[in-house]
């Protein structure tokens, strides 16, 4: 089976001095890049690192392809820790880490710290020698994705040989085809990884960028990209930094969204001011891509569109039954692109015959159109009402001046629930007239309570962490707050 770094080793025979790694501030040629993976396989395995063993990563976003694709020469398996805080349930051999991201790593034992090689991953000069270690089987586990929904303890998803090889052969049909693309998503999610395998696979410059500023949205017309991907909020951001400093990408036809349910308003604003067609894309980390569908302003963001070549999908009762033709119930999936369970430090924990449980509701209608019913997980209860937050985080972002929003249960008494709605709005937001605009959409399970707030906390993939919201505004609105 072919194997991820026979990609680089194809492109870099292929294409020596075309761009393969292209940052605000540096560029990297597929030879280059070729180069810098062998050094920093070489100064991996210097440090101990060998076939099988896992390497923890927390650097910068180029560093950390070069090191992913490293660890890959080695046989070894790589694990991204940006934008990780806590506990993690997995057994980690070594951690890499920039410098100024050193001290949350101080109480670390037992498991070597090494600080990221730098300069010497520089893309002139000779190759070390380093063993070139391939995988044996095509059930070895290359990478961990870590993921936690919106709550909870990372958990490491496995990603095998199998199941990247898979991934990578539907990828052009939902995901990253050979166009010009900057994926916002970091290479921590599954999102990000996929876009830069495929730019090996097709031969075309990765944009590894660490930030969503100027320097960035300038790269991507620079590079004259035809794809923007992210979730819903760094899409936002883009545009946001686009408009204020009038950046303009002439060549954009798609703005691709991902991770989370994107607003009416995101939609229209796609439209309005960048032109491009907006691609819906529902999935997970476990699961990959399952549906993608070109969404249109005033379209319906629950209707997700028809199911992907190369995976099956089922709607069960919570007790794992099929539901009535038509009727919802929670959604599974499996197949071969699906990962093959967690990773935890006491072992492997598979999925129930290979079926992966999203924690969406959902229903599939006639003609094969998967259609989401919201989360179980997600919706708040109070007094008996069940709201769907999402919703109501749509609803408070078509509002103008309203930037971010997470709406989220608090007790200011307890035992005396609240529905309150965070916010990251201009100083001129009219926030009466958006209260009254929720209570008419929302006559029963509106919000009572509105707290600004600089950000709104969320998972790499932007899905809001209302856990964290909920936590930060009780502080806030505490006596001692």
């Amino acid at each position: 089976m072919s194997q991820p770094i026979d990609l680089l080793d194809r492109a870099a025979a292929a294409r020596p001095h075309e761009a393969a790694l292209v940052t605000p501030g540096a560029r990297w040629s597929f030879g280059q890049l070729a180069v810098a993976v062998d050094r920093a396989a070489a100064w991996l395995a210097a440090r101990g690192v060998r076939p099988r063993h896992t390497v923890a990563l927390d650097v910068t976003a180029p560093e950390e392809w070069i090191l992913t694709l490293a660890t890959m020469r080695l046989a070894a398996r790589s694990v991204s820790l940006a934008g990780i805080s806590g506990a993690v349930d997995l057994a980690i051999d070594h951690i890499v880490v920039d410098e100024r991201r050193a001290s949350r790593f101080s109480a670390v034992s037992a498991v070597p710290v090494h600080a990221a090689p730098g300069a010497r991953l520089a893309a002139d000069g000779e190759a070390e020698g380093a063993p070139h270690v391939p995988y044996p089987r095509a059930d070895s586990v290359v990478r961990y994705v870590l993921t936690s929904g919106t709550t909870g303890t990372p958990k490491a998803a496995r990603f095998t040989l199998l199941t990247l090889a898979h991934r990578l052969a539907h990828l052009d049909a939902y995901w990253t085809d050979a166009r010009p693309e900057l994926d916002l998503m970091p290479l921590s999610t599954t999102g990000g990884l996929h876009t830069a395998l495929a730019c090996l696979r097709h031969g075309t410059p990765y944009l590894a960028v660490d930030r969503i500023d100027v320097a960035t949205m300038r790269l991507a017309r620079e590079e004259g990209i035809a794809v923007l991907a992210g979730s819903p909020q760094q899409i936002g951001l883009a545009m946001r930094v686009m408009r204020d400093h009038r950046i303009d990408l002439p060549q954009l036809d798609e703005v691709r969204v991902a991770g989370a349910t994107p607003s009416g308003a995101l939609i229209e604003a796609i439209d309005r001011e960048l032109g491009a067609r907006c691609a819906l894309v529902y999935g997970s980390t476990e699961s990959g891509g399952v549906t993608r569908r070109t969404i249109r302003p005033g379209d319906s963001t629950s209707e997700l569109g028809p199911i992907i070549d190369g995976v099956e999908v089922r709607v069960v009762t919570e007790r794992g039954e099929p539901v009535t033709a038509g009727a919802d119930g929670y959604l599974e999936v499996r197949g071969r692109g699906v990962a093959d369970g967690y990773e935890t430090r006491d072992g492997v924990v598979p999925f129930p015959r290979g079926w992966f449980r999203s924690g969406d509701r959902a229903l599939l209608r006639e003609g094969g159109m998967l259609v989401l019913a919201g989360r179980d997980d997600a919706l708040i209860n109070v007094g008996g009402v069940k709201v769907d937050p999402d919703r109501i985080d749509g609803l408070a972002l078509a509002h103008p001046g309203v930037h971010d929003v997470a709406t989220v249960l608090v007790e200011r008494s307890p035992g005396i629930p609240e529905i309150a709605l965070a916010l990251v709005a201009e100083p001129d937001a009219e926030l009466r007239a958006l209260d009254r605009a929720l209570r008419a959409a929302h006559p029963v399970g509106h919000p009572t309570l509105f707290v600004r707030v600089a950000t709104i906390a969320r998972t790499r993939t932007g899905k809001v962490r209302r856990d964290v919201v909920a936590a930060e505004l009780m502080r806030a609105l505490s006596p001692d707050g």
